[in-house]
């Protein structure tokens, strides 16, 4: 038997006591202060819930020195004032059923006695219905002064010495920049959360932002991220009783990060990866590797199908039908920009493709800089138009039957519908295209209708041969060219994994391969693009690619498309016959998307006679 411990020492053996109220204050900061840019968020949450109409927001020194909201809502009465910088004490909330039904920012009620244990806090309100306003001065969770005051109604709290009794919190504060960088995504993001408030943002003496209220979220954004509100597209819908409001900023306007993707569930700005996912799949090919959309998603939910006590700030929530959800919010974002047909001009590939990051210059008339991508037709004349109605910029979607359909959560997600877009008069011919030649062994250059274009081969071809082999999977066969002589391959565990679990969409595609021995295959067909490469190196390459775009987490038919449209279109350099440029040609501008091969690239750029002619010094 073993020894039992010392436990005279009194090492282990403590006396529960209650803890002192400061204390528990100060924890409670730890949980819901992480930052400066946090009191700004309960602050502006807060004002929110007081009906504001009007916030101001004012920060020195990345908030650390001194920060300041101050608004025109109801204000906080005289004889409640005590009570508001106590722990659990709310106005949102009353009983167990309101905690599992929010419908408020804030409710938990630790905000104001938190911030005001871990800083020097000063707050003046005025409620409406009261003829003078209470001035409160609280440092470091000890009230030092209450008065009356002259204010008109609402609230003004001033925070200064932050952290200034827990230096281990202010020890792990980032740099100036960060913390100022954090200000400025929370009140953009708070700015955005209710377009209805007018909201400003002054950063160490200069004016970040001011924002009307009743402005337009598209407006609101164009001013925020520095975009033009022509270049961001609305889609709105409810599915399952559920309603998605989704603002889309063109491709042109990606971002390195993620961060100007912002979700709001019921007006709360919240964190959820899924559906930042969700949005990033839907735009899909639209974007190269390694850039993300701009996009501001509002979902709406009854509140009972909605759990925001799972993070101590509320950032985050839990949704009863996350994955349905998810699943709709993915096809929504692939339609509303599958039906906004976008031509990318030669200028916006500077910016998107070259990864620049500083922001347009603004026109001559002083407003935001023109979007890049232009919403007018594919071909001039007669032809085709890619472009939608200008009235459907801000129109809800179709009927009900082109709608996503709500998504059981057991089931997959099903590939969106890839309806051709609407037949115009009169379509393309080959006798509207005119083939000019190569331009370094790569980019076929043409005119089309009078308008020059040029194409880069392999990335056409690519967009060809991923759409034919994705229709292909669709309608689950595909011709096959039988080899004279079949070949074996020997394949590594992994790849042999990789084999299996996509060898029924390779046999839709034209792949007749079966396994031989342990981790052996024999390749019996091939599709025909491959007829003239080799079968053991392509099909090796292709699961290739297959395991590196499952650690990515691609879809896998769509990798498996993806990889055999790589490896099989016609390479940089390849020579073409004019006959076969002007076919290529045709099938490219007879896909659902044209614009991107599908690794995100351009396949093409237009040059109109405009920009001919100001080249030349013509207009």
């Amino acid at each position: 038997m073993s020894m039992n411990a010392d436990f005279t020492n009194g090492r282990f053996d403590r006396p529960i006591r209650q803890l002192d109220r400061v204390l528990i204050n100060k924890i409670a900061a730890g949980e819901v202060i992480e930052r400066p840019a946090s009191v700004i968020k309960e602050m502006v949450e807060n004002s929110f819930d007081a009906g504001a109409t009007a916030v101001d927001i004012i920060a020195r020194k990345a908030g650390t020195t001194f920060m300041s909201v101050i608004d025109n809502g109801c204000g906080i009465r005289s004889d409640q004032i005590p009570l508001a910088f106590s722990r659990h004490a709310t106005s949102k909330i009353d009983n167990l059923d309101d905690l599992f039904a929010v419908r408020s920012y804030g409710f938990r009620g630790e905000a104001l006695p938190s911030i005001a244990s871990v800083s020097h806090l000063a707050m003046t309100t005025r409620h409406h219905t009261e003829e003078a306003a209470t001035h409160i001065v609280i440092e470091g969770g000890v009230q030092k002064e209450c008065r009356p005051a002259s204010a008109p109604v609402g609230t003004k709290i001033e925070i200064s010495h932050l952290f200034f009794n827990t230096p281990a919190r202010r020890k792990f504060l980032k740099a100036e920049t960060t913390e100022s960088r954090q200000i400025i995504r929370v009140g953009e993001r708070m700015a955005l959360s209710k377009p209805s408030v007018a909201v400003s943002l002054t950063l160490n003496e200069r004016e970040s932002f001011r924002l009307p209220a009743d402005q337009r979220v598209a407006d609101r954004m164009g001013t925020l991220f520095g975009v033009k509100s022509e270049s961001i597209v609305e889609y709105n819908v409810d599915l399952g009783g559920i309603s998605y409001l989704a603002y889309l900023a063109h491709p042109d306007q990606a971002r390195h990060d993620r961060t100007r993707i912002c979700l709001f569930i019921n007006g709360r700005s919240v964190i959820s990866s899924s559906i930042i996912h969700a949005v990033t799949s839907g735009y899909g090919e639209f974007l190269p590797g390694g850039r993300f959309p701009l996009a501001c998603l509002y979902i709406t939910v009854d509140p009972e199908r909605l759990d925001v006590n799972v993070h101590p700030t509320k950032a985050e929530v839990r949704l009863s039908e996350e994955r349905a959800i998810h699943d709709n919010l993915y096809r929504i974002v692939k339609k509303a920009l599958r039906d906004w047909r976008m031509v990318p001009s030669e200028d916006s590939f500077n910016r998107t493709y070259r990864g620049a990051s500083h922001p347009r210059p603004q026109s001559s008339g002083g407003g935001q800089a023109e979007s890049s991508y232009h919403s007018a037709p594919l071909f001039s004349g007669q032809g085709r138009s890619v472009s939608p109605d200008p009235t459907s910029f801000h129109t809800p979607l179709r009927p009900i039957e082109d709608t996503p359909p709500a998504c059981d959560n057991t089931k997959p997600v099903a590939d969106e519908d890839r309806g051709q877009p609407p037949a115009a008069d009169e379509q393309l011919t080959a006798a509207d295209i005119v083939y000019l030649g190569k331009a370094s062994r790569t980019y076929l250059v043409v005119t089309i209708r009078g308008e020059l274009y040029v194409v880069d081969q392999h990335a056409a071809h690519e967009r060809v041969l991923y759409e034919d082999a994705l229709t292909h999977v669709e309608k689950g066969s595909s011709a096959a060219q039988k080899l004279l002589f079949p070949e074996t391959i020997e394949l590594s565990g992994e790849e042999y994994l990789v084999f299996e679990q996509s060898r029924e969409i390779l046999g839709k595609i034209g792949f007749e391969v079966e396994p031989f021995g342990q981790k052996a295959v024999i390749v019996n067909a091939m599709p025909p693009v491959f007829r003239d490469k080799s079968p053991s190196r392509n099909f090796r390459s292709l699961l290739d690619d297959l395991i590196q775009l499952n650690k990515a987490g691609g879809e896998l038919i769509k990798s498996v498309a993806q990889s055999m449209a790589c490896r099989a279109a016609v390479m940089a350099g390849d020579r073409l016959a004019a006959e076969e440029v002007i076919s290529l040609i045709l099938n490219l501008f007879a896909q659902n998307n044209p614009y991107c091969c599908p690794h995100g690239r351009p396949t093409f750029i237009k040059i109109s006679v405009e920009e001919l002619d100001g080249r030349f010094g013509r207009t």
